[in-house]
């Protein structure tokens, strides 16, 4: 705090180091200002402590609401209004501002940098009513009225390191260096009493020598400032060198600047009591509400006359500076009401500060007289760090006494500055906000969205449709406590980067989102459409609660579409030394594709006798036989194996109804295989090897015999049944045209040819075995017709 009033003491040191619970008034006896203000703080104490230890941590923003949230207003950052809370204090900002429109305004000289925090800085300041007249009452007259504290706030900015989070943020050295407490320290002493051998000399007894009880006040006013240690809302000054100035009334005393006349200033209220006024040899520093909070406007102008005057003259309502008008432009006062004078005391030597000019090996300075029989030490290290406007407060009595522990060092006793990150923020990013560091606080009856199911989901495309739905649908529930809310409004928006799709068949757009409400029951269950064309990308979808303010308003829905591009191709190197270091298997498939094959020159049924998918009558079919017709001259071998050409037919079994025996029979027919065999005009007999034909063995009349025996039946409808033809790749080849290895024959052929998908897929392998293969090797030859009477 920066309390500046004329109180009987500030601090009480009790050896009980609780918190007494209240204060206890007696009947007869002084109540004193003291007593009073103890009144007030603690319960506020209490309220703070059970605040803080409540909502979270002390280092963090709490808001309600959208408070202090950060928005782009055309080419400015505007804060929105609402209340906050830091280490369990409240922060109120009662309206929308921007960085030069807040209570204590920032003035940017240059851009940030590309990666910063707006930064929440608060300081209890006192406000005396010379400051603000609605605190001060007429019908007192001349009286001095109670002042008030307030919690008074400033939006700083902080440049930061890239890929700062605020996870991390008080982690670093810019963020350390701005928030840390001063680590200097201050003793204070009183003069002992002289001893004489003479028994009849009257000498003072030592300790404080005024005649009355004073509160003082010790303040920090420059210095030399410290590079490696500068914030950035004000230097920072080390030990040697460093400025006190002293005030017996805890520099209570403060008039308004009305004009200003070269170095003669027309100030209000008139003094009141002489003992308390400004005087010749006294000082007088000029100064503004802000300063408590923001120190960089008086040390913007400390290497000139600074701010800091001694009075040359003074009268009721006029006071006279030992300062060049040149001087008084420098600080930037105005006599428009809105800057004040404070005064100070003069040091024994005349000055209006005591300087630190020596440092001994313990880190402290020599003593420093004020006056009065009393001196002041500083301590801390030749690496102590003070801050402009650290203070120390103490009760100095007419019997002697001051109220200081003997020999104590204390830290300054204020004023306690507190930060808190509201959120990090990126010039280049195109959202702007990078971050948000806020902690939204939910209020009791705040409406709660929460996720009930749908996220995560995978959707295998099944038709060419651009937008196709998710298997499963998003689920959402809208309660406020244990009960539903009916009709609540539900805004489903794009994310970032990612592709959105469709909500029940509605686009989705970054400023046009989908609007969907909840039911009787405060459910909400939506269709989502992924958008094809954006497969290689994952989806993204943000479900808001429309009017909602605290955390679990917003939940976030992610999904993809099953591609190869995302599916892990897992390869040894050792096995597949060709796709060494491919990654998916869509990868793979473009390497494989960018591969020249060229197709194999093997043999290939070209063409049959019979109609593919089509009726052969029993006199035809054992008349004439099967007739396969190459591209090539077959090996003169292929007819020798017993198995090269395989007919079976396939019957429905009118016998098996009931019985649980097969519905379908099959038999193998047995036939032979021979090349066709032509005469020329010679009439001389020659085997075309181009040709194969099958015959069966059995005549028209033994077929049927066998059909009648096994139990056959014509197919209902047709009298017809299915003939099932395969040729084995393994024994149907061509000699190799360098005589080295057969090419054995590729069965792959148009469905016009053969009825059937035409890829069975047999292949050899290295040591001969028949293998599954593919369409570019060799496999066997399949096609099928039908029988009929």
């Amino acid at each position: 705090m920066t309390i500046r009033n004329d109180a009987s003491r500030h601090l009480f040191r009790p050896e009980d180091k609780r918190a007494p619970r209240r204060v206890v008034p007696r009947q007869g006896q002084v109540l004193l200002d003291t007593d009073l203000s103890h009144t007030a703080e603690l319960p506020l104490y209490r309220i703070e402590r059970e605040t803080a230890e409540t909502l979270g941590p002390d280092d963090r923003l709490l808001v309600t609401g959208r408070a202090f949230e950060p928005r782009k207003s055309g080419q400015s950052i505007e804060f929105s209004r609402g209340a906050a809370y830091l280490a369990g204090t409240r922060i109120e900002n009662p309206e929308n501002v921007t960085l030069g429109g807040q209570p204590n305004p920032v003035d940017l000289q240059s851009a940030p940098g590309d990666t910063f925090a707006y930064v929440l800085k608060t300081v209890e300041r006192y406000v005396d009513p010379v400051e603000d007249a609605a605190y001060a009452d007429k019908a007192l007259g001349d009286a001095e009225a109670a002042g008030r504290a307030m919690q008074d706030w400033q939006i700083l900015i902080l440049p930061l390191p890239d890929k700062t989070q605020c996870a991390n943020l008080m982690h670093t050295d810019v963020w350390r260096g701005m928030a840390s407490h001063s680590t200097g320290r201050l003793s204070v002493d009183v003069a002992a009493a002289a001893t004489v051998a003479d028994p009849c000399t009257i000498l003072p007894e030592g300790g404080f020598s005024g005649l009355e009880n004073l509160m003082y006040r010790v303040e920090v006013h420059g210095g030399e400032p410290v590079a490696e240690h500068a914030p950035d809302d004000g230097r920072v000054y080390g030990l040697k060198g460093l400025k006190l100035k002293v005030s017996r009334r805890n520099a209570s005393t403060l008039v308004r600047i009305d004009e200003m006349s070269g170095a003669e200033l027309r100030v209000s209220p008139p003094a009141r009591d002489p003992r308390t006024w400004f005087a010749p040899g006294t000082y007088a520093e000029i100064v503004t509400p802000q300063d408590d909070i923001d120190p960089t406007a008086a040390q913007a102008v400390e290497g000139g006359a600074g701010r800091l005057f001694a009075v040359t003259r003074a009268t009721e309502d006029r006071v006279t500076l030992a300062a060049t008008p040149a001087d008084i432009a420098a600080t930037g006062a105005l006599g428009n009401g809105d800057w004040f004078l404070r005064l100070w005391d003069r040091m024994p030597d005349g000055a209006g500060v005591v300087v630190v000019e020596d440092i001994d090996n313990d880190g402290r300075s020599k003593p420093l007289d004020i006056g009065l029989g009393l001196s002041l030490t500083l301590g801390g290290g030749e690496d102590a760090v003070f801050r402009r406007g650290d203070f120390w407060t103490f009760t100095a009595r007419a019997d002697g006494s001051i109220d200081w522990p003997e020999g104590a060092f204390e830290v300054p006793h204020g004023p306690w500055r507190k930060y808190a990150p509201i959120g990090i923020f990126g010039s280049g990013h195109p959202d702007f906000k990078v971050e948000d560091c806020r902690i939204i606080l939910p209020t009791l009856s705040d409406r709660i969205l929460a996720y009930q199911g749908g996220d995560g989901q995978s959707l295998f495309p099944e038709t060419e449709d651009r937008f196709q739905p998710l298997p499963g649908k998003l689920r959402l529930a809208v309660m406020r406590g244990e009960r539903p809310v009916p009709g609540a409004r539900i805004e489903w928006s794009s994310v970032d980067d990612f592709p959105a799709g469709q909500i029940e068949g509605q686009g989705i757009k970054p400023s046009d989102p989908a609007v969907t409400y909840a039911d009787e029951q405060g459910r909400v269950e939506v269709t989502w459409s992924l958008d094809i064309g954006a497969a290689e990308k994952p989806h993204g979808l943000r479900a808001t609660l429309d009017g909602g303010a605290g955390p679990g308003q917003s939940v976030m829905f992610t999904a993809d579409v099953n591609t190869a591009a995302r599916t892990l191709y897992r390869n040894d190197d050792a096995a597949c030394p060709d796709l060494k270091g491919v990654r998916t298997v869509q990868e793979a498939i473009d390497a494989l594709c960018q591969r020249a094959v060229a197709a194999p020159d093997l043999p290939r049924v070209i063409a049959v006798n019979w109609p593919n998918d089509g009726f052969v009558t029993i006199k035809d079919f054992m008349a004439d036989g099967l007739r396969f017709t190459f591209n090539e001259r077959l090996d003169r071998n292929c007819v020798e194996a017993e198995y090269a050409c395989w007919v079976k037919l396939v019957m429905a079994n009118d016998a098996a109804q009931g019985t649980g025996a097969p519905p379908m029979l099959e038999v193998v027919m047995v036939g032979e295989l021979a090349f066709l065999k032509k005469r020329d005009e010679e009439t001389n007999e020659k085997i075309d090897r181009h040709v194969l034909i099958w015959t069966p063995k059995a005549d028209a009349a033994n077929l049927e015999g066998v059909m009648k025996e096994a139990g056959f039946a014509w197919v209902a409808g047709t009298n017809s049944f299915r003939v099932l033809v395969q040729l084995d790749a393994s024994t149907i080849y061509a000699s190799d045209k360098t005589g080295t290895a057969p090419r054995h024959m590729n069965g792959s052929v148009s469905t016009e040819l053969t009825g059937s998908p035409a890829r069975h897929g047999f292949r050899l392998d290295e040591d001969g075995n028949i293998a599954a293969g593919d369409a570019t090797t060799s496999c066997d030859f399949k096609s099928w017709f039908y029988l009929t009477e």
